[in-house]
C-alpha cells in the first residue's frame, strides 16, 4: 500500500492510459480524483469525480479549491490529459492549434502552477505524460509532437523549479498503448502490424505498462528521481 493516505489527482483519467493509473494508485491504498470531461468508466468508491475541462484556468481553479476543501490536501498529480489528431500545418486553424496546445501542454503549465503550493506542504510530487512523439519528429501530427516536447522540456525546468521545495516532477512518455484511442494512430490493422514488426519487443504497450511506473515515480522508492524523460514504447523511440 504505497499510497496509503495519499490523495491525487489524475487528469483524462476517465479510460485508457490515464484510467490504468487511476486503478493502480487505488491498488496501492490511494484516494484518487479523476478530473477530466466524462465520468471514468470504472465504478470505485475510492474515484471520485470531478467535471473539468483542463483548458480553462477557472476549472483548474475550482478543481484544486475542491480537492483541497473536500480532502484537506494534495499528494499526487499526473497530468495525463491530451488529445491526438491527424494534422495538415497548411490548412490547421488556429482554434484547433491552439486547442491541441492547451490540451497537452497549457493545462500541465497550469496545474503545476496551481498546485505547487499544496505539494511543498505534503512533500508530493508531479507525474507529467508526455509521448515518444514528443522525443521524434512526427510527419501527420507536428503540432501534437510539439505539445508534448514542450512537456517534456517543462518537465525538466519546472523540477528544477520546484526542487528547493521539495517537489519531484518526472515525465513518462507512452509509445503506441493498446486502448480504445489507439486507432487513432493506426489507420488499420495492417498499419498496426507493421509497427508490431518494427517494435524491437515485437509488441504493443498496454495501459498497466504505463501505470506500474507512474506507481513507481509516484512512491517514495523514487524519493531521489526528478526531472527524469522515460520512455514506455517496447524500444521503438530508439529506432
Amino acid at each position: 500500500m504505497k499510497f496509503k493516505n495519499n490523495v491525487a489527482i489524475v487528469t483524462g483519467g476517465s479510460r485508457g492510459i490515464g484510467l490504468g493509473i487511476v486503478e493502480a494508485f487505488i491498488n496501492e491504498g490511494a484516494t484518487v480524483i479523476v478530473a477530466s470531461r466524462n465520468e471514468p468508466d470504472a465504478k470505485n468508491n475510492n474515484i471520485h469525480f470531478i467535471k473539468t475541462d483542463v483548458r480553462r484556468e477557472k476549472d483548474i481553479k475550482a478543481l484544486v479549491n475542491k480537492v483541497v476543501r473536500d480532502f484537506g490536501k494534495i499528494d499526487i498529480v499526473v497530468n495525463n490529459a491530451g488529445i491526438y489528431l491527424d494534422e495538415n500545418i497548411d490548412t490547421m486553424s488556429l482554434d484547433l492549434f491552439r486547442d491541441i496546445m492547451d490540451t497537452n501542454f497549457t493545462s500541465t503549465f497550469m496545474l503545476t502552477k496551481e498546485l505547487a503550493p499544496h505539494l511543498k506542504k505534503t512533500g508530493g510530487n508531479i507525474i507529467n505524460i508526455g509521448s515518444r512523439r514528443g522525443l521524434q519528429p512526427l510527419i501527420d501530427g507536428p503540432i501534437y509532437a510539439a505539445a508534448k516536447a514542450a512537456v517534456i522540456n517543462f518537465t525538466k525546468g519546472s523540477a528544477l523549479v520546484y526542487a528547493k521545495d521539495g517537489i519531484r516532477i518526472n515525465c513518462i512518455c507512452p509509445g503506441p498503448i493498446d486502448t480504445e484511442g489507439v486507432g487513432s494512430v493506426f489507420d488499420n490493422k495492417d498499419e498496426l502490424r507493421e509497427f508490431l514488426i518494427s517494435n524491437p519487443l515485437r509488441k504493443i504497450g498496454t495501459p498497466g505498462d504505463v501505470a506500474k511506473l507512474a506507481v513507481f515515480l509516484a512512491s517514495e522508492d523514487a524519493s531521489f528521481i526528478t526531472g527524469g524523460i522515460y520512455t514506455v514504447d517496447g524500444g521503438s523511440s530508439l529506432i
